[in-house]
């Protein structure tokens, strides 16, 4: 892959990062573990002034930020992988494939099954036989 291709890939795994950090950061606020959190993926340190008492917006943004400044850097100095690894986020670095065109196909003997719901008894199971003694 080329150095432009992934530079403008990185860029992505910026944005798809900070929007996870975000998410996350909302899901612990909500239930009270914040700061355990951001210790946790290593952030807290660089956030204590706005964790103190700062509103949770600008606290969020300044972790994203501080998110992106470390995701470059372990870009630079080569261990981005390893990075994305400690705040589990690995997967945005496999490639986004766009889902493509999806056609709704009836198959030949569901015509009639897809309007009325009426299921053919191909798709009914069998009835359950009991045995007399």
């Amino acid at each position: 892959m080329g150095k432009m291709k992934f530079e403008a890939r990185l860029t992505t795994v910026l944005q798809r990062a900070a929007s996870r950090l975000a998410q996350r950061m909302k899901r612990a606020e909500f239930q009270g573990r914040l700061k355990e959190y951001l210790h946790r993926i290593g952030l807290a340190g660089e956030l204590e002034d706005e964790l103190s008492g700062g509103k949770f917006g600008a606290v969020c943004q300044r972790a994203e930020n501080i998110l992106q400044r470390k995701i470059s850097r372990a870009r630079q100095k080569g261990y981005l992988k390893e990075y994305l690894k400690y705040v589990n986020m690995l997967d945005l670095l496999l490639p986004t494939k766009p889902l493509g065109k999806v056609s709704l196909t009836i198959l030949p003997g569901l015509k009639g099954a897809a309007r009325s719901g009426n299921r053919p008894k191909a798709f009914y199971p069998p009835p359950r036989l009991t045995l007399v003694k």
